[in-house]
This record gives C-alpha cells, sequence and structure tokens, in this order.
C-alpha cells in the first residue's frame, strides 16, 4: 500500500491576520479607510495641543465641525494621547488601522487607573516646597 502526501505551498498573499484588514474584502478596504481617515483626524489634533491650549477647550471648539459632543471629543483626542505612551501599538495603528476610535478609547480607559496611580505615587514622592 502506498501512501501519499500532499503539501500545499503557502499562498502568495496570505490571508490578514486581522478579518479587518482584509486586502481581498472591499468592504474591509472600506472600512480600514474610514479608521484610517478618523485616526488621523484626531492624531492632527492631539498633536497640536499644548499646555496653553487644553484638551478641554479643543474638544468644546471641535463640536461644532464633528457634530459630536465635548465629550467624545475630549475621550477620542484622550485616546490618541495615550495611544503616543504606546509606541509599539501606535506603530501598528499606523500600518493596519486595525482599531477603530471606540477601541482606542477603551485602551484608553482600561491605562487610565494604572496611569492616575503613577501620577499620585510620582507626586507623592516628590520633594514638596
Amino acid at each position: 500500500m502506498t501512501t501519499t502526501t500532499l503539501t500545499t505551498a503557502p499562498p502568495s498573499n496570505p490571508p490578514a491576520f486581522y478579518t479587518v484588514n482584509n486586502a481581498l474584502d472591499p468592504d474591509a478596504v472600506d472600512t480600514t479607510a474610514l479608521r484610517a481617515a478618523e485616526y488621523r483626524f484626531w492624531k492632527r489634533k492631539a498633536d497640536v495641543l499644548n499646555p496653553e491650549r487644553d484638551c478641554d477647550a479643543l474638544a468644546s471648539s471641535l463640536s461644532r465641525v464633528t457634530g459630536k459632543p465635548r465629550r467624545y471629543n475630549y475621550n477620542a483626542i484622550n485616546a490618541l494621547l495615550t495611544l503616543a505612551e504606546l509606541p509599539r501599538l501606535q506603530a501598528l495603528q499606523e500600518e493596519l488601522f486595525h482599531l477603530d476610535l471606540h477601541r482606542l478609547q477603551a485602551i484608553d480607559r482600561a491605562l487610565a487607573p494604572a496611569d492616575a496611580t503613577t501620577s499620585r505615587s510620582s507626586t507623592a514622592n516628590s520633594p514638596t516646597t
């Protein structure tokens, strides 16, 4: 009895790791473009934020052009500021645009308690004047 083993070569264009990045699915391509455009918009806003113009004021002023509530804009800007503190995730996001704003905001919310703890401990250990 002869046994034949068939092997197949890997596809020349392997499927995307994330289904939202499937280049063979027109809907995935379109929604990736939407995520990329939204990400770039909010990144430009987060990049120009400076101490003289706080996040709350910027979020309020953007309400008239985005049609979104101030709180939504505030959370979007903070999500991008948090992402900037995660360089590996930011690089992956800027390559794949696999995370939508809702997921970036969830990451920001999840890391906020850790950030608050770090801020408290650094101020608690700082010398007082």
